[in-house]
């Protein structure tokens, strides 16, 4: 992906628009592959990881869209379930 990974979000840009990237990792290591150029086989290079780390037997596949939002123009209203449009400071 070229660009800026965190592209400003707003209201005339949704997140389905916006460039994503995809890769099949290992869920132990987090050894992982890119899939956004279409030559890996997920399952191909989950059994080449597994023939060399034995113990290593659960994969998957992640898509990630990165986006940011400005809080001072973020839009109303707040987000179902959220209780106010200010981040939590708990984590």
């Amino acid at each position: 992906m070229t660009g800026e990974p965190f592209p400003d979000l707003f209201a005339h840009l949704k997140v389905e628009a916006l460039p994503s990237r995809r890769w099949v990792e290992c869920a132990s290591c987090i050894e992982n592959k890119s899939l956004d150029n279409g030559d890996t086989d997920p399952q191909e290079w989950a059994v080449g990881h597994l023939r060399l780390h034995p113990d290593h037997a659960r994969y998957r596949i992640v898509s990630q869209v990165g986006f940011r939002l400005d809080p001072t123009t973020a839009p109303d209203p707040v987000a179902p379930g959220a209780t106010s449009r200010r981040p939590s400071a708990a984590f």
